[in-house]
């Protein structure tokens, strides 16, 4: 699956309420479950969208990096606390700050669970979340 226009594609329909900025979308083939795939980047867009800072937009990108294709997904706000990461991808933990807001704190246990499947992880650098898989070798990106 070509990441770039799959990404573009899923962003597309209209399903996510806030602002959402496409940034830099390189090519880059993968193999994955589309639906899988999918529902991994629509929670971690829901995410920032609750979490983030209101009215502030959603940055989606697309990146090749040696042999690992990347989607990053950020908001303007400073991210979970650092202290929290330890827990962040367990199923059914929710922040402090998550009080009041909506969610059951399964999401981002599913991406990680979705990413680990396709080969891949997830990770957190501030406020970006970026789910790292394996690209297809001999396939270049622009």
């Amino acid at each position: 699956m070509e990441l770039g226009g799959f990404v573009r594609s899923a962003l597309s329909d209209g399903r996510f309420g806030g602002e959402l900025v496409l940034g830099p979308i390189a090519s880059v083939t993968v193999r994955a479950d589309p639906d899988a795939l999918a529902r991994a980047l629509g929670n971690l867009v829901e995410n920032a969208l609750v979490h983030g800072p209101a009215g502030s937009p959603v940055t989606v990108s697309v990146a090749r990096e040696g042999a690992r294709a990347i989607i990053t997904v950020s908001d303007a706000g400073p991210g979970p606390d650092p202290g929290d990461q330890a827990q962040l991808f367990e199923r059914f933990w929710r922040g402090s700050e998550a009080a009041g807001r909506p969610g059951s704190g399964l999401g981002l246990s599913i991406v990680a669970a979705i990413a680990t499947q396709l080969g891949g992880r997830v990770t957190v650098s501030g406020s970006a979340f970026t789910i790292e898989l394996p690209a297809i070798a001999g396939v270049l990106g622009r």
